[in-house]
């Protein structure tokens, strides 16, 4: 029997993505950056699969964060400059995650 896709209920997806970014986070800065990865990348794909792509630049700047924790310096500076341009097409660049992932690319060369 074939069922039907479920429908997304976009609160629930919104309080996952949250929970996500937060528990990835904290594994990140407990040194379990794998487990941060993986939570980030699956948030974003949440972030992707219901369509709130201005979410996405808050999660791309956290796993440039998690790159540049565990040394990764290059991954980190692709998620930062994505993270960038995305938060640059969505609100400008006149916003307090604009000027923090500036501020983390920065902190990547001192």
């Amino acid at each position: 029997m074939i069922h039907p896709p479920k429908a997304i209920n976009k609160k629930e997806e919104l309080k996952s993505i949250g929970r996500l970014n937060r528990t990835g986070m904290a594994d990140g800065n407990a040194g379990r950056y794998e487990e941060a990865k993986t939570k980030l990348r699956t948030a974003l794909k949440k972030i992707q699969n219901i369509g709130l792509g201005c979410l996405e630049p808050k999660v791309l700047n956290n796993l440039g964060l998690v790159h540049a924790m565990e040394g990764r310096w290059d991954q980190a500076i692709l998620y930062y400059n994505d993270a960038l341009a995305m938060t640059e097409h969505h609100s400008g660049t006149d916003t307090v995650l604009y000027r923090t992932v500036q501020k983390n690319i920065t902190h990547l060369f001192q």
